[in-house]
């Protein structure tokens, strides 16, 4: 850039900063990124208090039935003269029948362990979230700087062909086409820093505030080979945490059929009284025990019905999203391997042969053996070619993320090496 003139320079200096905020802020990895947001996130907040009353019902549930104190008495035996005033108490307790309560136990336990379940999602869903959105950063940052590096190409060759023209050595068109050229380039430069005001957008929605200091790039050419799709598969099914909640809720839903066919076996009520108003005094200390009589069969037929049915429906659920998460992670991993193999299709071929193609045709227009077309047609294809290396590093990273996502997490080094820390 310090090639352009002074006033020109300035503008496009002003230009790319207007993108970024005024205050540099400190260099984060990715890792603290990811962490910033999970401390941050609302919806994040929001589980980790379901899960807390989802633990306190725990406790709550299957807890025996308060006892209950009972006492009575004579009235006209206040007033009678021979006899003192006579009383009953009685205490009673309802003992629920066995099974009832540990059943009820468990119900929780299995809510309790979805909810668990649902905010491991929400993590792995929002650590996903950054990774892409750090990719696209990452991106566009490279692709400011690619635009730049071209505008100095351009700029030095604009001043090359005002040369030429004035000593009649080249055609007026070859300035002409420069500048247009210089345009386009400045033109795909501002619509480069409005992507990267949306994506700003985008970070704030994760309550985390971005600038070209405050991120810091991963190395595009550490990513390690990809996992097997045998293997990928294999976590998904034992890890993925949506489909773990939806196991906890089927199993809630069987525990609550089982309690539901508890309910045809009675409860007890066991009472202790004693009661003042017998005679002799004999009669009076008392135990008793009544029995429930499960008489309305049709409401208990209903319920094992309504939790069954639950379950199978839950059991339905689940089957479709695994297939569904499967065919997402079957699409991401041939997109991930399509990524990487134009990766190494840039590096190794594209670009080298481009670079090649732009230096002969500099060479041959400064020799005035070539058109000044030629190589302002050789600077567009490296400029494509660059910005498709890193539209195929971005990519990459987009899909790994998602791979990471769909397996649960429990591959994350397997798919991104030490680009973490």
């Amino acid at each position: 850039m310090s090639h352009l003139p002074g006033a020109r320079r300035l503008i496009l200096v002003a230009v790319l900063l207007s993108f970024f905020p005024a205050t540099p802020a400190f260099s984060r990895s990715l890792n603290q990124t990811i962490e910033k947001v999970l401390e941050a996130h609302p919806g994040l907040k929001a589980l980790e208090s379901a899960v807390h009353a989802a633990e306190a019902a725990v406790d709550a549930a299957g807890a025996w039935p308060d006892p209950q104190l009972s006492w009575s008495t004579a009235p006209e035996t206040y007033s009678h003269d021979r006899q003192s005033p006579r009383q009953i108490y009685a205490i009673s307790q309802r003992l629920p029948w066995q099974g009832k309560r540990e059943l009820e136990r468990q119900v929780q336990r299995s809510e309790a362990d979805a909810s668990r379940d649902d905010m491991a999602d929400l993590r792995l869903t929002l650590a996903s979230r950054v990774r892409q959105l750090h990719a696209q950063w990452v991106y566009l940052q490279a692709a400011l700087r690619i635009n730049a590096d071209n505008q100095q190409l351009i700029q030095d060759l604009s001043q090359v062909a005002l040369q030429a023209y004035a000593v009649g050595h080249s055609t007026q068109a070859s300035a002409t086409r420069a500048q247009l050229r210089l345009s386009v380039l400045r033109q795909g430069a501002l619509q480069l820093g409005s992507q990267i005001q949306s994506l700003q957008a985008q970070w704030r929605s994760l309550q985390v505030e971005v600038s070209p200091e405050t991120i810091r790039p991963v190395a595009a050419t550490s990513l390690p080979a990809l996992p097997a799709e045998a293997e990928l598969l294999e976590a998904a099914r034992r890890a993925h945490p949506e489909l773990a909640a939806l196991s906890d809720r089927i199993a809630a839903h069987a525990q609550r059929e089982a309690r539901a066919r508890k309910e045809y076996w009675p409860d007890l009520t066991l009472r202790l009284s004693y009661v003042g108003t017998l005679d002799p005094q004999e009669k009076r200390s008392q135990i008793g025990l009544s029995v429930d009589v499960p008489i309305d069969l049709e409401r208990r037929r209903s319920a094992v019905a309504m939790a069954a049915a639950r379950q199978q429906q839950l059991h339905w659920q689940r089957d479709d999203r695994l297939a569904s998460i499967e065919a997402e992670l079957r699409s991401s991993l041939a997109l991930a391997r399509a990524a990487d193999e134009q990766r190494s299709l840039f590096r190794e071929a594209l670009l080298p042969q481009a670079r090649s193609h732009l230096d002969a045709a500099l060479s041959a227009w400064r020799a005035g053996q070539g058109d000044f077309s030629s190589v302002i047609a050789s600077e567009e294809q490296l400029l494509g070619l660059r910005m498709g290396l890193e539209m195929a590093v971005r990519d990459a990273h987009v899909h790994r993320s998602m791979l990471d996502r769909l397996s649960g997490g429990q591959l994350t080094h397997r798919l991104f090496g030490d680009q973490n820390s």
